[in-house]
């Protein structure tokens, strides 16, 4: 089990679930691609969130934590690589504490500020510094870059 003393409570009752499509009397149509940010699924102020949690939150934790941190899986080869992780990795901190108020570890904060500055983190760091990142998420994360040309 994994230290999550720095993860802020979940509110009781939570909410109910998040619906991440609109239900309505219109015959169905479906189309390729993302909806934009904030469009209107039915679930008020929080489709405007990047980071939505609901009753099923912490099933959601407790299935994540059984994974570990050894199952995840980061690249880093050059500078470039490490340059990429700090922008996403400092996304998701800012976005996390905006969204939920949260604060990341000392361990996560130690590895971000080391990538900022062009130093490359041991394999486990960064490992770590993801899991605890998807913990704070319901759902799944993943960072993908386009390849150079």
């Amino acid at each position: 089990m994994s230290d999550s003393s720095h993860l802020s409570p979940l509110p009781l009752p939570l909410p109910s679930p998040a619906r991440y499509f609109p239900v309505s009397a219109q015959p169905l149509v479906m189309e390729a691609g993302f909806s934009p940010l904030g469009t209107d699924f039915g679930n008020g102020a929080r489709d405007a969130l990047l980071f939505q949690r609901d009753h099923e939150c912490a099933r959601y934790h407790e299935a994540k934590e059984e994974v570990g941190v050894e199952r995840h899986w980061a690249y880093v080869r050059t500078q470039e690589h490490r340059a990429l992780h700090a922008r996403a990795l400092r996304w998701l901190v800012n976005t996390q504490a905006r969204e939920l108020n949260i604060t990341p570890s000392p361990s996560l904060q130690n590895t971000l500020e080391g990538l900022e500055r062009g130093v490359e983190p041991t394999d486990r760091e960064l490992k770590s510094a993801y899991h605890e990142l998807a913990l704070n998420a319901q759902e799944d994360l993943a960072l993908l870059a386009e390849a150079p040309r």
